[in-house]
């Protein structure tokens, strides 16, 4: 059995982040990034891409009070962070982390807002859940090795924001470090994303934020419902 260490500590970590903890700067950078998240999805909207995902998300229907960003479509948390976070993604403008080569803003925030509205979270608490989808994307970022995971044909904006997506809304929804860990775990066997889009150009690059986001919601959801994921997804 593997030794649970990694995964613990991260999950109690990000479940103990507190608005009043959270330095003045901190919290002004949190806002920055989401004024150009807000800023990119709109811009991301005239994509043939991100319209197709929207005609799939009238198709599918899906009553819910998640807002696609500068359209009338109102719909599931989990069919709204597909859509924003794709679109956010799209022109490839959203922030980055140069040492991992990773945009963790758009995964992060489309969970996030999507989780937010749906709950009817605070302002203090939706802080709180971005703080720690950055610092869990960023951690688990450095840890697997930028130039390992590309060489192995890992897109990381993909695998690693999926975690990041999972524990800003276990923040969100007030998860306790053992559900979170159990979310961590569930997302472990959803985090994927190939770079195989490089081949032919294809879209599945601009996807791979808004798969993340998602998947991130349901991690989430899973792990407050009880169900069990590996606790030592990270290290295992």
């Amino acid at each position: 059995m593997i030794k649970t260490r990694y995964t613990r500590k991260l999950a109690e970590h990000c479940a103990s982040i507190r608005f009043k903890g959270l330095s003045s700067e901190v919290i002004q950078h949190s806002g920055f990034f989401m004024l150009d998240f807000i800023g990119l999805a709109p811009k991301g909207l005239s994509l043939e891409s991100t319209q197709q995902i929207h005609s799939l998300i009238r198709k599918i229907g899906g009553k819910g009070n998640g807002t696609v960003i500068g359209t009338t479509l109102r719909t599931l948390p989990q069919y709204a962070a597909l859509a924003n976070a794709t679109a956010s993604h799209s022109l490839s403008l959203d922030d980055i982390y140069t040492p991992a080569s990773i945009h963790p803003g758009s995964a992060i925030f489309a969970a996030s807002l999507a989780v937010a509205e749906s709950v009817g979270t605070d302002g203090e608490r939706f802080i709180e859940g971005v703080v720690a989808g950055y610092e869990t994307t960023l951690r688990v970022a450095d840890a697997v090795g930028s130039k390992e995971h590309y060489a192995l044909e890992w897109h990381p904006t993909a695998t690693c924001g999926t975690f990041g997506a999972t524990v800003a809304v276990s923040r969100i929804l007030g998860l306790d470090p053992n559900k979170t860990t159990n979310a961590l775990g569930i997302a472990g066997s959803m985090a994927s994303g190939s770079m195989e889009f490089l081949e032919d150009g294809s879209w599945t690059k601009r996807i791979h934020p808004g798969l993340a986001a998602p998947r991130g919601i349901q991690a989430a959801l899973l792990a407050n419902e009880g169900f069990r994921g590996p606790r030592a997804i990270l290290e295992g």
